[in-house]
């Protein structure tokens, strides 16, 4: 179980709502275009539900895959500074 520190929680309410809000609109668009209805189809039914399904996953992945990504990430940059 990942540790919940103030900053995951955060950055996981922020992430997954700018996440959830251009993929939602993104998705929306291409599925009935930009008619009347987009926005109101978009606001109060696509980015909801999407937000809802986002925040929960990234309160547990963002901070399960921090560890496994840093040792990735410094690894590379070990193999770049030899």
């Amino acid at each position: 179980m990942p540790k919940f520190s103030l900053y995951y929680v955060i950055y996981s309410v922020i992430v997954s709502f700018c996440m959830s809000f251009i993929m939602s609109g993104t998705v929306t668009f291409i599925s009935i275009g930009a008619n009347g209805h987009f926005f109101s189809t978009w606001l109060l039914k696509s980015f909801p539900l999407s937000y809802m399904i986002a925040l929960p996953i990234a309160l547990f992945v963002i901070p399960t895959l921090s560890l496994p990504a840093k040792k990735i990430a410094d690894y590379i940059a070990l193999r770049l500074a030899k």
